[in-house]
């Protein structure tokens, strides 16, 4: 039985695994605008630090351009992009129905009051307060006012 063999393999195990995680790690960083974060925790401290980095928040930008996309695939599939913020997707109605007794459907609360990605894209996030949009505004953390047009 070769010592050396058994080593060398055992390096080049630990080097490939050290890569893949510091690659992995880079790429979902990069998804929530942390790519050197999550470069470093793949890389020092592998699938452990793929679980931070996977539960970490995204960047106010990124979350930003997330909830631009959201509205702009809401308004091409014929609908127009909400006034504010839901948490709850309304179900389509059947196709058809067979005769029974009428139902009333549930309503479906909005989102809660709170910091949201700003919908006019001017700052990081605006305050909502459960039923508008208000001139409270946040940018970078630092917090200002600015009305809606």
């Amino acid at each position: 039985m070769n010592v050396n063999g058994n080593f060398d393999g055992l390096l080049i195990f630990i080097f490939l695994a050290w890569t893949v995680f510091a690659i992995a790690g880079y790429h979902l960083g990069k998804s929530k605008g942390k790519a050197t974060e999550g470069l470093l925790l793949g890389m020092f401290l592998g699938g452990i630090g793929l679980i931070i980095i996977a539960v970490m928040n995204p960047t106010p930008e990124i979350e930003a351009q997330r909830l631009m996309e959201v509205r702009r695939l809401m308004s091409v599939g014929g609908g127009q992009s909400p006034a504010a913020p839901t948490s709850f997707a309304q179900p389509s109605p059947p196709a058809f129905t067979q005769p029974g007794p009428i139902v009333q459907a549930p309503v479906i609360p909005s989102a809660p009051a709170g910091w949201h990605p700003d919908p006019s894209s001017r700052h990081g996030h605006r305050y909502w307060d459960g039923s508008k949009w208000t001139e409270h505004v946040s940018t970078n953390g630092i917090q200002s006012t600015d009305h809606l047009p």
